[in-house]
Parts: C-alpha cells; structure tokens; sequence
C-alpha cells in the first residue's frame, strides 16, 4: 500500500507561521487601538467601531484581480510585497494627523492584508503541498490564524500594558515584519509569467458555496461581537486552551463522527460558554466560558472550512479556500462595528450573541445541511 506523501514540509511550516504572524500583528491592535483613537483624535463609538472593523470588510476589495496578480507575477513576491505593505501601515499610525488619514491606513492594511491571505493560502500552501494532503495543508493554514485570533490581542494588551500604547504598533510592524521573512524563505519552484484576463473570480469566489458563505457569517459576527466587547487577558488565555481542547477533540472524538456533529456540539458548548457570561459573573465561570467559547469557535468553523472543500472540484480548491476566508472576515469586521459601535454593554452583547448562534444552528439544521449534502462534488 502507497504511504502519503509528507504534509509538513519546509515550505508548509513556513506559510503557516506567516499567517499566524500576520494574524497576531492585525489582531493585536483590535483591543488597543481604541484608546490610541480615543486619546489622540477624540473618536467615538462609531469612529472606533468603523476604524477597526474596515480592516476585515474591505480585504478581499481586490479578490477579482487576484488571479491576475499571482499569475502575472511571481506568487512568492505578491505575498511578501503585501506583508510589508501591511506592516508599514502599522508603522504609520503614529504620523497619522487627523482621524481620516488613520481611515485610510486601516483601508489600505485591509486591503493588503486580503491579498496577503489569497497569496499564501489560497495559492502558496497549495501549490507547494502535494494533492492527496492539500485539504489538510488548507486546514492547518486556517488553525495557525485561529491561534492568532487569541494569542494576537493578548500580545497587544501586554505591549501596551508593560510599554505603552506606541510600542504596539512597533510589534506590530516588527511581527509583520517576520511573517514577510518566512514568505522570503520559502522555495518556490519557478514558473513563467502568464497573461490571464485582469478581472476573474477563479481563486476567489466558489460559486457553488454560496449558501455555507452564508452560513459563516453569523459565527464570524459573534466571534467579532465577543473581541470588541471583552478586554482581559483571561478571555484570550482560556479562549487558546479551547481552540486547544478542539483539536484534540477533532482528532480523538470527531474523526468518524456525522457530517453534522461538529456543528452541533460546537453551538452547543458556544451557547453554554455565552449563557455562563450572561447568567454568572465569578472569575472561575468566566475561565470556564472562555474555553468553552473557544472550543465551539474551533469545531464549528473546521467543519465549515471542510464543508467549502467538499463543495469544490479539484481545481477549485483555492476558491474555496478564499471563498472561506472572506466570510470570516466579513463577518468578524460586521462584529467588531455591532460591538464598538451599536450593542450598549456586555450583557446586551452576550445575548445578541446568543440569539445570533441559535439562529445560525437552525438555519444550519434547516437549511444548509441538507443543501450541502445535495451539492456537495467530494
């Protein structure tokens, strides 16, 4: 019997430790900016909540060209240029000198940071993993910028607590900086430049995953919801035990269980998570509902990226890949505005939240799943 073919190579450990530093330089400024702008420009809720939430809305503004982009030119070199684009922005935060320059900084670092995202895992972590282990590669890329999402607002809130709030954007210009050296490592075999058309959906959009596009949204606006709304250190440590925790649990428990379990329990231990923040308010109930929030974040949105891969032919793998990515930015930039500028407090918060989850498992339970299992191709 043939053995597979080795998943962690170089060049795999390599793109996946890009995006996870690139996921901690973006995510580290979600729980610090807001000060920088309160102090320096006066910004309000509204202001906050828009500075910080255009990051993830407009990032794949340019996924039309992308093909283009990486077909045009060198793949390795359209990555490396929108990491350091993405770290100089940071950089620029402390020349910014009114509100309106910051704006268009955070415009100009989502944009970057999207093609950043299709360079490296819709295009890099492909080509260079061989075909029986891509769809492990493409979920071992997504787990890497899962672990950014807790360990990259911990960082922030650590620089600023232990050195101030413009030693932030240094490291996170810095740990930019290093997610653009590991793409500059990497070994690219070399192929000639191509003349695509200059406007195209292929590795951006999976038409036929338009309904778990759907279904992504909501899970990522909560998660966006729970950034904006809670600022301690605890939260993000805990929410690292889950994600964790759901690994193991991926592995051990999940590995041959039904196509639906995942989902289910994942909102199920989500919704207990949100229920013990609303309903009990001592530290240990609050280090138990961060972990349970992480495992549920874990196992329903790697059951989700599953679902956008078994929905693609083969050839289609980096669009859903992107078509993946997108939702989840979307849907955390939706979430980061709902909890900066409209949801009034924290309770109010954890029950919009709740109410967006119960919501998401019923049309999930109604709807996508037996959509998925009449469309799926894999």
């Amino acid at each position: 019997m043939e053995s597979k073919p080795k998943l962690w190579s170089n060049n795999l450990w390599l793109i996946c430790l890009s995006h996870l530093l690139l996921s901690v330089s973006l995510y580290m400024l979600i729980p610090t900016l807001p000060v920088w702008l309160a102090d320096r420009y006066g910004a309000g809720r509204q202001e906050t909540g828009g500075t910080l939430a255009i990051v993830c809305i407009v990032a794949f503004v340019l996924g039309p060209f992308f093909n283009y982009l990486v077909d045009r030119f060198p793949r390795k070199n359209v990555c490396a240029w929108a990491l350091i684009g993405v770290a100089a922005c940071s950089l620029g935060f402390f020349w910014a000198p009114a509100l309106s320059w910051m704006f268009t900084l955070r415009v100009a670092q989502g944009l970057l940071y999207g093609v950043a995202l299709m360079a490296s895992g819709s295009t890099l972590a492909i080509d260079l993993t061989s075909s029986p282990r891509r769809t492990e590669a493409n979920n071992a890329f997504v787990w890497f910028g899962r672990l950014g999402l807790s360990i990259g607002p911990l960082t922030g809130m650590l620089v600023q607590h232990l050195v101030g709030f413009r030693s932030v954007f240094v490291a996170s210009c810095i740990i930019g900086a290093a997610a653009c050296l590991c793409i500059m490592c990497l070994k690219v075999p070399f192929r000639a430049p191509l003349c695509p058309p200059r406007f195209s959906l292929d590795r951006f959009w999976l038409p036929n995953g338009w309904l778990m596009f759907l279904q992504t949204i909501p899970v990522a606006i909560i998660t966006g919801i729970l950034m904006a709304t809670i600022r301690q250190y605890e939260f993000y440590a805990f929410l690292m035990v889950g994600f964790c925790l759901a690994l193991l649990a991926l592995r051990f428990v999940f590995l041959n269980a039904d196509v639906r379990s995942e989902i289910v329990s994942g909102n199920i231990v989500w919704g207990a998570g949100l229920l013990l923040l609303i309903f009990r308010h001592d530290t240990s109930a609050f280090y138990v509902a961060s972990a349970l929030i992480g495992i549920g974040i874990g196992l329903t949105t790697a059951r989700l990226l599953v679902f956008f891969i078994k929905l693609s032919q083969h050839c289609e793998r980096g669009s859903a890949n992107t078509s993946y990515l997108f939702a989840w930015e979307l849907g955390i930039g939706i979430g980061l505005y709902l909890g900066y500028a409209v949801l009034a407090g924290p309770v109010e918060s954890y029950r919009a939240c709740l109410w967006i989850l119960a919501g998401a498992l019923l049309f999930y339970l109604a709807v996508a799943h037996r959509w998925f299992m009449a469309h799926k191709v894999r």
